[in-house]
């Protein structure tokens, strides 16, 4: 695969080694001297970032930034293999830059962070599992089941705690309020804790140290993404229509997207902004359209999912029009007939005697993953229509939730003494 560093090289730019994984060079854009820091080794092609523009790079976002090409274009060129359909992603805006890391340890938080963040999530993930009001009120108002909290490693602080930097890799004290623990991860680690205070201000409190990413929580179908705001949107569509989506949470309307989960919103078939319904959502569309022309603005019936739910309407539901809206679009949602009739075109055609005893809901949403991709046996699994091997299930959870691969068990008096 052709890099990042291949490249600025191939484009005249000379790089100077200033350490064993890190080169300095003028920016490519900006023009800035030693301004633009290249690290070789980070990810599939490399890593580059601006500490003056803030351009922020890998090989290929870079040939479709400086260069303008399209994503398939780009991804042909370095070597990579890739999903994403032509022109989902467009030249975008600079200034509005995806992640502004100082250095390449920057881009997530150091190893001694994460190992303390983990353990905090884990000691507060056991209180709520064993706080049945707690976790009665989040499905009573939030309507996120005790199964879903469990899956997410939602966990409760009871006290605000203030714990040594130290041990967490920073100087001075690490404020932990007493709430409800949400925390991010990337590849099995803890990336981000954000607590719901249960007083005071701001509401919702970043742990020091943590890293902004998007919220991510895989469903059965890839192909549909649906971004909302909070994290606790998210786990509500999770929780009501992960067979048909998978939610992601920006963390608010201004922030953006890092480069890998922009390249899985590209590769979606199907993309709905369901942003809360204000101006500031409003004003953010702009910005996912332009970048993600296949996006489309869905907006709830009322401020957010959350207030849909507390309202007494269906999330479910409006989750499906909005689909069924974006496949209209392209004129291709299909009736009973026509739905019939694609599958007898099929090289592996689904079989008709199941055909024979499904429901209008099942062959809906059976269109749905048609039209984000899946294949049959996916399609078939997800309707329960196919047994599926108990250790491939396992194994295919495990794959979805990184969060599994961490010990689980962890006892309350081995926090408190952090």
């Amino acid at each position: 695969m052709t890099g990042l560093k291949e490249l600025l090289e191939a484009d005249g730019i000379r790089l100077k080694k200033v350490s064993t994984r890190e080169y300095h060079s003028p920016c490519p854009v900006c023009g800035g001297k030693d301004r633009f820091v290249t690290w070789p080794d980070k990810g599939e092609s490399g890593r580059g970032w601006c500490r003056q523009c803030n351009l922020n790079v890998d090989g290929i976002a870079y040939l479709m930034q400086v260069h303008g090409i399209t994503f398939p274009e780009a991804a042909e060129y370095v070597g990579k293999n890739h999903t994403a359909r032509k022109d989902r992603i467009r030249k975008p805006n600079r200034t509005a830059s995806i992640v502004k890391p100082e250095s390449e340890e920057a881009l997530v938080p150091s190893s001694q962070w994460m190992d303390a963040a983990g353990l905090f999530m884990e000691w507060a993930a056991d209180n709520l599992h064993k706080n049945s009001k707690r976790l009665d009120k989040l499905q009573r108002e939030r309507g996120i089941s005790p199964a879903t909290v469990k899956r997410w490693r939602l966990g409760w602080n009871p006290t605000s705690l203030k714990r040594p930097g130290e041990n967490w890799g920073l100087d001075g004290k690490i404020y932990l309020p007493a709430g409800l623990v949400t925390p991010n991860m990337r590849d099995g680690k803890t990336v981000s804790l954000k607590i719901r205070q249960e007083s005071g201000e701001p509401k919702y409190l970043l742990v020091r140290g943590s890293k902004v990413f998007p919220y991510l929580l895989h469903g059965n179908v890839h192909g549909t993404i649906v971004l909302v705001e909070s994290e606790f949107d998210a786990l509500l569509l999770w929780e009501t229509s992960r067979d048909v989506i998978t939610p992601i949470a920006v963390g608010g309307c201004s922030n953006k997207p890092d480069m890998e989960t922009a390249e899985l919103i590209a590769g979606a078939e199907i993309l709905l902004n369901c942003m809360d319904n204000d101006t500031a959502g409003e004003q953010a569309g702009a910005w996912w359209k332009d970048w993600f022309p296949h996006c489309i603005r869905w907006k709830p019936t009322r401020k957010d999912p959350g207030e849909m739910f507390q309202t007494g309407e269906s999330v479910r539901r409006w989750i499906i029009k909005g689909i069924r809206s974006s496949i209209m679009d392209k004129g291709k949602w299909p009736g009973k007939l026509d739905f019939y009739e694609s599958i007898d075109e099929l090289a592996d055609p689904f079989p008709s005697k199941f055909l024979k005893e499904m429901t209008e809901e099942q062959i809906e949403r059976m269109a749905i993953m048609m039209e984000s991709g899946e294949t049959m046996e996916q399609i078939m699994r997800y309707l329960g229509i196919m047994e599926m091997n108990t250790k491939h299930e396992q194994s295919l959870n495990q794959r979805n939730n990184p969060l599994e691969k961490r010990n689980t068990t962890v006892k309350s008096e081995v926090y408190t003494l952090r």
